[in-house]
């Protein structure tokens, strides 16, 4: 399967003989304080735990909840671990040993990985996402996630800012080229060609303006993300929601 065809978003009921599996990373800090803290990547965690544990055979969530988030969301609160390098491996390791049992059974398997919080643009255009103790960049995320993951699917949803962007925001109306080319590279370099299997949902400062807002308490590219999983998107009709579905409506949703 190409992402170029179209590789489905599914949160219907699952097919027979099918699995999923899902990482949610949501960090309201940046890795050695560097940025100032977000207000609802916690929030917006908890909510794509309670969306993917519809469909999820397991979920590991990595987050810290605020106290309010904790009265809102106990479910997540009870599960929830910190996202630390530590506990990403950890995570990683279980869910991989999961899916290759499935996967032995001759169950087809989809991945979940979500990242919620800060980005940032290292030296040489890698672009890194941050946990509690360390930056998690893009070769992480290629070696570590992309090319380890044994699913028969693997779906990456990231929304992330970066530090040339304002602070109150994860995008931006202004950025500069290099900035613009390094999230291109994050999506083309590591010959992302050799894992057609591999979806990537990315929110960059092309499509548009990503903030947080309090009116949702959420990043608005997650909550309208999450709305097109749910079948916002599904435009045809048939149950599943595929990527080119989920680009128009974001595109549409922010216009």
């Amino acid at each position: 399967m190409s992402v170029a065809v179209l590789a489905a978003l599914l949160l219907g009921a699952p097919e027979p003989a099918a699995e999923s599996y899902a990482l949610i990373i949501a960090n309201n800090q940046s890795f050695e304080s560097v940025l100032a803290p977000l207000t609802y990547a916690d929030d917006d965690g908890a909510r794509y735990h309670e969306l993917l544990a519809l469909v999820a055979r397991r979920v590991e969530v990595l987050t810290v909840l605020d106290e309010g988030s904790q009265r809102l969301y106990p479910a997540t609160a009870a599960v929830a671990r910190p996202p630390s390098g530590a506990e990403l491996t950890r995570a990683l390791d279980a869910l991989f040993a999961d899916m290759e049992a499935a996967n032995r059974r001759g169950v087809r398997t989809t991945f979940y990985f979500v990242y919620v919080g800060h980005g940032s643009v290292e030296a040489g255009g890698q672009g890194a996402m941050h946990l509690l103790d360390r930056r998690f960049t893009r070769a992480d995320v290629f070696h570590d996630v992309i090319a380890r993951s044994p699913a028969t699917v693997n779906h990456l949803i990231i929304d992330a800012c970066n530090s040339y962007l304002l602070v109150a925001k994860r995008g931006a109306g202004e950025v500069d080229d290099a900035v613009d080319a390094a999230v291109d590279r994050f999506v083309e370099e590591e010959n992302l060609d050799r894992y057609p299997n591999t979806g990537i949902v990315v929110a960059t400062s092309r499509a548009a303006d990503v903030h947080e807002w309090s009116e949702f308490q959420a990043g608005v590219f997650s909550h309208e993300v999450r709305s097109a999983l749910v079948g916002g998107a599904d435009v045809d009709g048939d149950g599943a929601v595929t990527y080119g579905e989920v680009r128009a409506f974001l595109g549409a949703a922010n216009q």
